[in-house]
């Protein structure tokens, strides 16, 4: 097999991918504050393309369009940020509300990302 026919082992999966960042008006209103990339490192993991391989690692596999129920519990995570107090005055503008915000979706996106490398959700 030469290069130009491999299939690639991993790619690049997206923890808060643009249909959710399109659905959540805090993570627009992180996006325009410089405090929310959808291509940022922290918001990728690379998994396993295969099943088999996912398995023999157990962790979750790649999913190009994850299942209906991961999006709707992700949006649901990220309306309780919206609607807590420092997600509330972060839509208001508040600085130090944004960079709090920001951190409460880090500390998601790393729950995930650690969830997904321990085989413990699937996208798909």
């Amino acid at each position: 097999m030469n290069e130009a026919t491999q299939e690639a082992l991993f790619d690049r999966q997206l923890i808060i991918d643009g249909y959710l960042h399109d659905r959540s008006p805090l993570l627009q209103r992180l996006s325009v504050a410089g405090l929310f990339e959808v291509d940022s490192p922290v918001n990728a993991l690379n998994l396993p393309v295969e099943r088999v391989l996912a398995e023999k690692l157990g962790c979750a596999q790649f999913c190009a369009e994850p299942i209906p129920s991961y999006r709707e519990g992700m949006l649901g995570q990220l309306q309780k940020i919206e609607n807590s107090t420092q997600g509330q005055a972060a839509m208001q503008g508040d600085e130090s509300s944004l960079r709090s915000a920001a951190e409460s979706i880090e500390n998601l996106q790393l729950t995930i990302k650690a969830a997904l490398i321990n085989g413990d959700l699937v996208l798909g």
